[in-house]
């Protein structure tokens, strides 16, 4: 069979078509293109359907935690009055509903009527040393519910929220102290350190902290598997405790970051405390 030279592509034998060696690998590339690009179109695909799995994981988890908060509004009354037979199965169910109109931002309120978070318990279990009748004594001093201003917990609420959508949960040294718990807590740093009428990055003399406000709260986080990487013990008088020692901290970034976030400032005196940066007269 004669074969016409200007025939670049195609020859033609018996009614079968060939293609030449060059054109199979030009036509194997374009193969090749064709499969990476449909590939790389299903990735793309499988990380968007990912990421929408994932906000609706983290929309449900929210709409969860409201509905866990919404429940404990509601208890049920399963008593039974001792002179009264008991005449129903039904149990009676009461709902708690709250106040309509909220506080004033400036008004101190219970701080567990409106957040749960987890309440260190070193107020409770650490002895200070205390003056009593010109004595120096060891004793535990009397705290009550943490409480702290309206308008500082809606902050507090929302960091709470942030950090909950990272996996930590708040741990709470104080907020609130009257000025008895602030006056002890002086006395503690004085007789402990003998620095007395000094150590203003450490504990206030009453009267001048704004904890006595109510518009500071000294707290640190943990992972929901209950890990914890203070950078010091708390209430650790020396300069380690500034925050600017522990900028590597992982912990302490992550708070630092949900506390700006929320509306609080830093303080470089110790790393645990926050103060809102508005103030409620």
């Amino acid at each position: 069979m004669f074969i016409d030279d200007k025939c670049k592509c195609f020859l033609q034998y018996k009614g079968v078509i060939l293609i030449k060696p060059k054109h199979i690998s030009i036509l194997a590339a374009f193969v090749a293109v064709l499969t990476f690009t449909f590939c790389f179109w299903m990735v793309q695909i499988h990380k968007t359907a990912v990421k929408a799995e994932e906000a609706l994981a983290i929309a449900n988890a929210k709409e969860a935690i409201a509905q866990a908060k919404a429940s404990e509004n509601t208890f049920i009354d399963n008593s039974v009055p001792t002179d009264t037979p008991d005449t129903t199965d039904t149990p009676v169910e009461t709902t708690v509903t709250e106040t309509e109109t909220p506080p004033e931002l400036s008004k101190l309120v219970k701080l567990s009527d409106y957040l749960v978070v987890i309440e260190d318990p070193f107020y409770k279990t650490t002895p200070f040393l205390l003056t009593e009748d010109g004595k120096m004594v060891e004793k535990l001093i009397p705290v009550d519910d943490i409480r702290i201003k309206y308008g500082t917990l809606q902050k507090l609420i929302k960091a709470d929220a942030l950090l909950r959508d990272l996996g930590y949960n708040i741990v709470i040294f104080c907020a609130y102290r009257d000025e008895q718990t602030q006056t002890f807590l002086r006395q503690h740093y004085e007789n402990l350190t003998g620095d007395v009428g000094g150590g203003y990055n450490y504990v206030a003399h009453p009267g001048k902290s704004r904890h006595q406000s109510g518009q500071a709260v000294d707290l640190t986080i943990e992972s929901v598997g209950g890990e914890r990487q203070d950078p010091t013990p708390y209430l650790e008088f020396t300069d380690n405790v500034k925050t600017r020692n522990h900028t590597d901290n992982a912990f302490l970034k992550v708070l630092q970051k949900a506390m700006v976030d929320s509306g609080f400032s830093i303080y470089n005196g110790e790393w645990w405390h926050f103060n809102d940066e508005e103030v409620y007269e």
